[in-house]
């Protein structure tokens, strides 16, 4: 009687074979699930391109940085103007005591909005050298021209800064202007 539990026809084989039929069922489609988990992550990983790797990343978050806080810094710098402005128009019953004060309020400003307008004109170089770098597919990307047109944004940011903090504009984080 023993043996009847190895054979095809008993009742208690056939029990068996149905419980091993579906766990094998269950392992091949958990098989295939993992399987199919691994492609769909090794694909969204290729698709990202590499970007973490790049030469050029670590210089572009920081570009990115430097111009959140100029951006900031210059519309700080706006409001402390528009102030200053209001406060010389309200100075001033006459029209030409207002316009000469006026006058003297964007003359002092001067310097400032210079140094914003080559801060500006030092970012798109540096965005453009960027753009040709990230870009360039048949040979590897010109880093040195990129980093070139990097320093100089940054030296654009160290000869703004003096001049904003010198007409109270002391606060260069990217949120300082939104408050």
């Amino acid at each position: 009687m023993q043996m009847l539990d190895f054979i095809p026809d008993s009742p208690g084989y056939k029990g068996e074979l149905k419980t091993t039929i579906v766990r094998s069922f269950v392992h091949l489609a958990l098989l295939i699930l993992f399987i199919v988990a691994i492609f769909a992550g090794a694909l969204a990983f290729s698709s990202l391109g590499g970007c973490a790797t790049s030469p050029l990343t670590p210089i572009h978050m920081a570009a990115n940085i430097t111009a959140s806080s100029a951006n900031a810094a210059e519309k700080m710098a706006v409001d402390a103007y528009a102030i200053e402005e209001q406060v010389a128009l309200q100075s001033y019953e006459s029209l030409e005591a207002r316009k000469a004060a006026i006058a003297g309020v964007r003359a002092k400003w001067l310097p400032v909005w210079t140094s914003i307008a080559a801060f500006r004109g030092a970012y798109n170089a540096f965005a453009i050298a960027l753009n040709i770098a990230e870009t360039t597919v048949d040979k590897a990307p010109d880093l040195a021209a990129v980093q070139d047109a990097y320093k100089k944004l940054q030296e654009a940011w160290n000869d703004l800064q003096p001049l904003l903090r010198a007409f109270g504009v002391k606060d260069f984080t990217p949120d300082a202007g939104s408050h």
